[in-house]
């Protein structure tokens, strides 16, 4: 089934990578900024698990719609390159929207602005390059 490779590891992924990558930009990148749950002793794995502590939620959600949303695309009959990243970029998207969704349409304040931004253009970037690597399909993966 074409857009369903590696689907669980794409849901991780997409839903994950946003709250990792910010906590990795507090961390590293933004080290002015201190939070009081994010040292510089928290580990990779707390991060992760922390991560998946906070989206389970959205990790639920997105297995529901994912089906739908992969159908959905594939009955408007695109160029298959675009049609792959449409689709990566809607799935991407139901996490952002759920997050605003739980806030009642507000922005979050306990996010600081540019690790944010950052964080949220690289979890798109991730999350809809990966979609397309492990979806596309060459001449020698056609039967």
């Amino acid at each position: 089934m074409n857009g369903f490779r590696f689907f669980p590891v794409h849901i991780l992924i997409k839903d994950l990578s946003f709250m990792i990558i910010y906590w990795l930009l507090i961390k590293y990148v933004f080290t002015q900024i201190s939070l009081p749950n994010i040292t510089s002793e928290t580990s990779l794995i707390s991060m992760i698990f922390g991560a998946l502590y906070y989206n389970i939620t959205t990790i639920v959600v997105s297995l529901i719609l994912y089906s739908p949303i992969v159908y959905g695309i594939k009955k408007i009959k695109l160029w298959k390159g675009v049609e792959l990243i449409f689709t990566g970029f809607l799935l991407t998207l139901t996490t952002p929207i759920f997050y605003l969704y739980l806030k009642d349409w507000k922005h979050n304040d306990y996010y600081e602005f540019r690790p944010e931004y950052i964080a949220w253009i690289l979890c798109f970037i991730l999350s809809i390059g990966f979609y397309y690597l492990v979806n596309k399909r060459t001449d020698k993966n056609k039967v």
